[in-house]
């Protein structure tokens, strides 16, 4: 979690495993936004899973946020599909 002027701005949430590691939520409040606070978090994370010893780090994003984890070094995976399933 980020705090700014005591208010919550972003968090991330990322999740390490032998396995397979995620970067599960990232968000930055709207008033945050667009000063690379969110950039922030998410080199944190990677640095995070990385030390823990992540070998792949695999996150899941709304289509309009490609380009954004895109040009941040991320490889979009053009065969890959994500479900989701409500009980």
């Amino acid at each position: 979690m980020l705090l700014k002027e005591s208010k919550i701005a972003g968090y991330v949430f990322a999740i390490f495993t032998p396995f397979e590691s995620y970067i599960h939520h990232l968000g930055v409040a709207p008033t945050f936004q667009s000063k690379g606070l969110g950039t922030m978090l998410l080199k944190f994370a990677e640095k995070t899973l990385k030390q823990e010893g992540a070998k792949r780090i695999n996150l899941f994003c709304s289509k309009d946020k490609i380009e954004y984890y895109k040009d941040r070094g991320w490889v979009f995976l053009e065969n890959a599909a994500c479900f989701e399933k409500y009980p």
